[in-house]
């Protein structure tokens, strides 16, 4: 509809928008396939085995075509988005990911190596999730399982994005980050991963919002949406106990070990793994259901989400730098080796929740 296009025209960055609408002039100069085809909003037949609404355009047509169109009152901004939105829709909700992922970190690609500075770097990189959410659900198949998808990903993304920028402007400088960005060539290898980690979380998302089936929600659904809330709830709390510990005269000087962080060592990785677990969740049942070959293909790529999620956090970035930074600072302290000790890495056990209790009463 054309309050769905204009929709996701105003979510698009503009970087997807002219490369997109290039794509769209080499298809009207015939430097593509003659399959590619040409999205217009009215004035235009179709043959009969062509997508509806759409107009085959070759080199010696596109001058008189472009010239009808212009001259029957279509403007060509209004073509070349209509033709981006077809063009997005044909591609499906993976392709339209990663145009709109990959077009995003590029911006902040451009803005590191121009302006030398990373306070944008968390606000776009996962700022970026929410747009290619919304920007899928509105050009798929919709329907209730899939604006849960949408709200569950977009909130973590603003939340998370927010709390971040809020932190880089408070804090004025992140070491993680300036370590990285010393050189151009770091500084993409930086935003080609952060490209690579938005696609492959956003695969179960991506894939069903185009899937043709969408089951009800039933039990299983209701499952993944309190296991979501449950990961978000602990992720968001687990953030800014610890940024408001950091805050005190006790947190400049030793670890946190309050609120969340007296049950997990690592509570708000544990809650972002617990997210995309539950997001694959959400979207099984509906992959499951395109077929046995389709449907295992479809589940496959959705299970990189959490799985490659789990693997960055514990095994690369998350919990083994977090880890080795505490461990510079306080290893040598005898209550810190304890508290390492009785105190799991990632998910919580029966004794660290016993422990927590027992605190919390006699509190």
């Amino acid at each position: 509809s054309l309050r769905r296009g204009m929709a996701v025209s105003s979510l698009l960055s503009p970087g997807v928008t002219m490369l997109l609408a290039a794509s769209l002039m080499l298809q009207v100069h015939g430097f593509v396939t003659p399959t590619h085809s040409l999205a217009v909003t009215r004035g235009i037949e179709t043959s009969s085995h062509q997508v509806p609404g759409m107009l085959r355009v070759n080199s010696g047509q596109a001058g008189q075509q472009l010239m009808r169109l212009n001259g029957g009152g279509v403007r060509l901004p209004r073509i070349f988005t209509t033709g981006l939105l077809n063009s997005l829709k044909m591609a499906g909700g993976v392709a339209t990911s990663a145009a709109i992922i990959g077009t995003i970190n590029l911006v902040g690609f451009a803005i590191t190596i121009t302006t030398n500075t990373h306070k944008v770097t968390d606000l776009l990189g996962t700022g970026a999730f929410a747009v290619s959410a919304m920007a899928t659900f509105l050009l798929g198949v919709g329907g209730q399982r899939v604006a849960i998808s949408t709200a569950c990903v977009s909130l973590w993304s603003v939340r998370l994005a927010g709390f971040l920028f809020y932190r880089i402007l408070k804090t004025k400088t992140d070491d993680r980050l300036s370590k990285v960005f010393k050189t151009r060539l770091e500084a993409a290898g930086f935003w080609t991963a952060s490209a690579l980690w938005g696609l492959l979380c956003l695969l179960p998302h991506s894939l069903l919002s185009f899937a043709p089936d969408q089951p009800c929600i039933g039990l299983f659904g209701a499952f993944a949406i309190l296991l979501w809330g449950a990961g978000f709830g602990l992720e968001s709390v687990a953030d800014w106990q610890k940024w408001s510990f950091k805050q005190t005269p006790e947190g400049q000087r030793s670890w946190c070990q309050q609120g969340v962080w007296s049950i997990s060592r690592h509570p708000n990785y544990c809650g972002e793994i617990m997210v995309w677990i539950a997001n694959f969740a959400l979207a099984a049942p509906a992959l499951a259901k395109g077929g046995l070959a389709s449907g295992s293909r479809d589940l496959l790529l959705a299970a990189l989400s959490p799985l490659f999620t789990a693997l960055l956090l514990t095994k690369v970035s998350g919990v083994p730098l977090a880890e080795a930074k505490s461990d510079k600072s306080f290893g040598h302290l005898p209550q810190y080796k304890a508290y390492k000790q009785s105190t799991p890495a990632l998910f919580p056990n029966f004794s660290s929740l016993v422990k927590q209790l027992q605190a919390i009463f006699r509190g």
